[in-house]
């Protein structure tokens, strides 16, 4: 059940208030917790070019400056989290009903609180116009697996003890160089920068997540959600007097060897294990966005638009397997490089069938720079406005193009990747089919 209230007032065309209230429920919740949630916000703007000063400006058309404040929630999340339930569990021959979970019957919606600040502003008759805009999000209660006993032999029991932190700034600008009867060209952007923190992880300080593949990602307080987490190299060892002089074994204690990977001793153990993984990256970026330009000349137009993220990093695990060394697979071209001889200098490891050293462990090696630019749309259209035959009084004719070209560094498909819809997942590459260059030519009518 929910219910939402709005309300706004305008003073003299220069201020501007609104107030928004909605009252959420949800069965998801637990037990004990408060079934209806309420979820309060406010903004404010003020239309400057309103003011006498500013409206003797013939040059300034607009310019607002606003604010606003408000709290969202989230309650997709399975009933099954703050309520007890039951399943079949085969012993032998014979099935049963156990008890499944232990239920944190405490559990509640997670809690957006975003602040939104900036302005909106528009000159020379309408033909530039630039908004800036700050954004904070807190997350606060945020679900996370907690710590329970293995006595009980139960599910993951989950709890909202986690709390993340979000903030950057949007800019949007767009000027037409040129605009009149017969050509018109048009030219935006949209950049958006990005730097968020785990606040809290309850009574914990990170948690690891584990892939099959042993690739590793860390939440830690301080740092971004869904680091990737491993060992850093420092190349490959090209002779055995360098190896023998790094004095390294791994974790089963063997030594490192010419031809191996070079591993950072983090702890200056000697040791290359657990305690020398460190943070490699995330695939959130730096700052993100897209441009996009618009020519027209008569009823002819031609549209593009580019996407792009910059200081995003994704985990290659195709190359991983492709580079790896160990086994009989179809290994890449990359490989011919390999370590082969006494001084040879390479970034490519020795053969070493089973790779009992660990030259193909998660590492910095299988992590790379996923920016990116990118022809998302390209469409060529003639809009005719002439009735034809009567009975079609407009239409449009158009082809359209999409990802036809990507700019980029990353060796895989493409930068632009995502493994599933969990958010621990992003960036990583198992060679899942990617966007598909595609091609559309249509007619819209109107009769």
């Amino acid at each position: 059940a929910n219910g939402y209230i709005h309300a706004d007032y305008t003073f003299n065309n220069l201020l501007k208030l609104g107030v928004n209230a909605s009252f959420d429920g949800a069965s998801s919740t637990g037990e004990d917790a408060t079934r209806m949630v309420f979820h309060p916000a406010g903004e404010a703007v003020l239309m400057v070019k309103q003011f006498d000063a500013f409206n003797k400006m013939e040059w300034l058309n607009k310019l607002n400056i606003y604010a606003n404040y408000g709290v969202t929630g989230n309650s997709r999340y399975s009933s099954k989290m703050g309520k007890y339930y039951y399943t079949s569990q085969p012993y032998q021959t014979i099935s049963g009903i156990i008890r499944a979970n232990v239920p944190n019957t405490e559990i509640k919606p997670e809690k957006d609180y975003t602040l939104n600040v900036g302005f909106e502003s528009s000159f020379i008759r309408n033909t530039f116009s630039l908004g800036v805009g700050y954004y904070d999000i807190q997350s606060r209660d945020v679900l996370i697996a907690g710590n329970k006993s293995s006595v009980f032999g139960t599910g993951t029991y989950y709890c909202n003890d986690a709390s993340l932190g979000a903030h950057g700034f949007e800019i949007s600008a767009q000027v037409a160089p040129v605009y009149n009867k017969d050509f018109r060209w048009i030219i935006g952007t949209n950049v958006a920068t990005l730097s968020n923190k785990v606040k809290s992880l309850g009574t914990e300080s990170e948690y690891v997540t584990s892939l099959y593949d042993e690739a590793a990602l860390i939440t830690r307080v301080g740092e971004s959600p869904y680091n990737f987490y491993g060992y850093q190299t420092a190349g490959v060892f090209s002779t055995t007097a360098e190896a023998k002089a790094a004095k390294l074994t791994n974790r089963n204690g063997i030594a490192y060897k010419a031809g191996d990977i070079h591993y950072v001793d983090q702890n200056h153990d000697n040791v290359i294990d657990d305690n020398d993984r460190v943070l490699l990256g995330s695939a959130s970026p730096k700052f993100y966005g897209d441009v996009y330009t618009r020519l027209e000349y008569k009823n002819l137009a031609l549209d593009l638009t580019f996407g792009f993220s910059s200081g995003n990093k994704a985990y290659n695990a195709v190359r991983r397997v492709t580079e790896s060394e160990c086994d009989f697979a179809n290994q890449s071209k990359s490989v011919i490089r390999r370590w082969s001889m006494e001084g040879q200098v390479t970034d490519m490891p020795r053969v070493v069938y089973g790779d009992a050293i660990g030259n193909n462990d998660f590492s910095d090696r299988w992590i790379e720079d996923a920016s990116y630019i990118k022809l998302r749309n390209i469409t060529l259209s003639y809009t005719y406005d002439k009735p034809l035959f009567k009975l079609i009084q407009s239409g449009t004719i158009y082809i359209t193009g999409q990802n036809l070209f990507c700019m980029t560094n990353y060796l895989g498909l493409d930068p632009e990747m995502s493994y599933s819809y969990s958010s621990a997942l992003q960036g990583v590459d198992y060679g899942k089919a990617t966007a598909p260059r595609s091609f559309k030519l249509g007619i819209n009518l109107k009769f």
